[in-house]
């Protein structure tokens, strides 16, 4: 009987942490209004380079995580057809339509509970030219529970971020896009240069995948 409970407690304990596994967080809920102002057009199935938008992010997630949880406002039923079929698990954040922080804080906890992650890699749906060497640059960097990394270019911070597990609670409890500054303000994330724009280039209106499409292709 006492073997038995012995055993039962050893197969109860959760995994090492480099066991753990690196799970992205791809934040796909913006409303986009900029994009399209009568709100008909979710600007991250705009096709660019034969794929819709949200694809490559998720692509570039899929190729350096074990996981990835896509985020998704409600009602984004294409939009999750899509990203299903790049191999995410994507959810539905109920209070997207309130900031960023609701989006972030729901694929974090969703994150937490299904994968148990040793590390976060968080990513906007509307960064489609982000070089894979970006992330493997952050992956490599030896990391503790307080490791908090972003690609720097020309000075200015981008995506994806890096996120050790001391992160996660304060990750989980954002709110609205002020409260995400402010919890990157109070973490003082660790810069890294990198030689990739792709990371500060967002899609905020139609015009912006031509410019992509000539940088992706130059």
């Amino acid at each position: 009987m006492n073997q038995r409970v012995v055993r039962a407690a050893r197969l109860s304990r959760p995994p090492p942490p480099e066991r753990r596994p690196v799970v992205g967080i791809l934040l796909a809920a913006g409303a986009g209004k900029r994009f399209d102002r009568s709100g008909k057009v979710n600007k991250l199935l705009a096709h660019f380079e034969g794929l819709p938008l949200a694809c490559h992010a998720a692509r570039l997630l899929k190729a350096h995580c074990a996981q990835v949880v896509a985020v998704t406002a409600p009602g984004d039923g294409e939009l999750r057809d899509w990203l299903n079929r790049e191999g995410c698990l994507t959810i539905e954040s109920s209070r997207a339509g309130e900031g960023l922080g609701y989006s972030l804080a729901t694929g974090v906890t969703e994150a937490r509970r299904r994968h148990d992650p040793q590390a976060l890699v968080l990513l906007l749906a509307d960064l489609p030219v982000v070089r894979s060497e970006t992330v493997a640059r952050l992956l490599a960097v030896p990391r503790t529970a307080e490791t908090m990394i972003a690609p720097c270019y020309d000075g200015q911070r981008g995506f994806p971020l890096l996120c050790g597990t001391g992160h996660f609670a304060r990750l989980a409890a954002c709110t609205d896009d002020r409260s995400v500054e402010q919890m990157l303000a109070r973490s003082r994330p660790t810069l890294i240069d990198v030689d990739d724009p792709g990371i500060v280039q967002d899609v905020d209106f139609p015009p912006d995948l031509v410019t992509l499409r000539f940088d992706a292709l130059g």
